[in-house]
């Protein structure tokens, strides 16, 4: 099934790419981290089955809206038996360097950027 969603989390993976051609490393790793956010909420709308509702309430519960995608596809993937050890982890980094990426005032690598984009086609 394609959602909007899913078409965006494509539409951004394939800007990460794009990107890093291109030599734009730090917005690399931005699309490359939000493509992934994006199939998290594709999960959590139409697999998890909440509503928009519910995750806006419970994701302020969770220290916000990507918080509360990551923990709530890890807790459901862990609570059918399924090792998330390394998926938590790729996700964490990915979300460790999206940040140091937006935020910090650190030039992004080529080596970040590929980390970035190869742990967000991994995910």
């Amino acid at each position: 099934m394609s959602t909007p969603l899913l078409i965006k989390s494509k539409e951004n993976i394939e800007s990460a790419w794009f990107l890093i051609e291109e030599g734009k490393n730090s917005s690399s790793v931005h699309c490359a981290y939000y493509s992934c956010i994006q199939v998290l909420k594709h999960i959590v709308l139409h697999i998890l089955k909440k509503s928009e509702a519910t995750i806006d309430a419970e994701s302020k519960a969770e220290g916000g809206s990507h918080l509360y995608l990551i923990k709530s596809v890890i807790r459901d993937l862990k609570s059918k038996g399924h090792n998330v050890v390394n998926l938590n982890n790729n996700f964490f980094d990915l979300k460790d360097l999206r940040v140091i990426s937006d935020y910090k005032d650190v030039q992004i690598t080529a080596s970040k950027s590929n980390t970035a984009y190869g742990i967000a086609k991994l995910i």
